[in-house]
Parts: structure tokens; C-alpha cells; sequence
């Protein structure tokens, strides 16, 4: 008999950067390097509701029942080709795909 279950939520973060040549990074900004730090605030996010689940009274026999799992991250462009020429560029923008848990209400 199931009495309680962990729901999903599938989300895609989009974040977009300004991309600059890599010679000029620190004028520009790495959208791959955004999203590090928004999956880092969600792994915090994570912490929390797992600190809430010990009061759960389905949840609190186990270890870790809420996880998020940033599953697929891509970014980035190689770069423009103009006359043969390659210029590397931070990356514009970023698509991560991510699963997580949470707490029945």
C-alpha cells in the first residue's frame, strides 16, 4: 500500500549570457557559468525540503526523498565563421533540462 508519495517536476532552465571573444570574457557574460549558479541555488532549495521531510510523518525515516537532477545541459555556440576564420565566444545562452521532487501538500 503506498500512503505517500514524492511528486516530480519536470522544468528547463533558459538562460541567456552576452558573448564576447574569449580574449574579452570578463566584459562579457558566460551563460553555461549562470545556470552553474542557479542549479547550485536549487541544490540548496533541495537541502531545505529535505530538513523540512525529517517532520514528514511518511518522510522521515528516509535519508534523502527530495532530489533534483540536472539531467541534460546545453550551450554554446564554437563560434562565428567569417572568411575561413573561427572566433571563439563565451557562450550566449544555455538550455538545462532538470527532474526533481517534492513533498505531497
Amino acid at each position: 500500500m503506498v500512503r505517500s508519495q514524492v511528486g516530480v517536476i519536470w522544468f528547463r532552465l533558459k538562460v541567456r549570457g552576452f558573448p564576447v571573444h574569449v580574449f574579452e570574457a570578463g566584459s562579457g557574460s558566460n551563460a553555461i557559468m549562470a545556470a552553474y549558479h542557479l542549479i547550485g541555488a536549487l541544490q540548496k532549495l533541495e537541502a531545505d525540503w529535505n530538513v523540512r521531510a525529517k517532520a514528514d510523518r511518511h518522510f522521515k525515516e528516509l535519508n534523502h526523498p527530495i532530489n533534483f537532477n540536472p539531467g541534460i545541459i546545453r550551450g554554446g555556440r564554437l563560434g562565428l565563421q567569417r572568411a575561413g576564420l573561427v572566433r571563439r565566444r563565451l557562450p550566449d545562452r544555455n538550455s538545462a533540462g532538470l527532474v526533481g521532487g517534492r513533498l505531497p501538500e
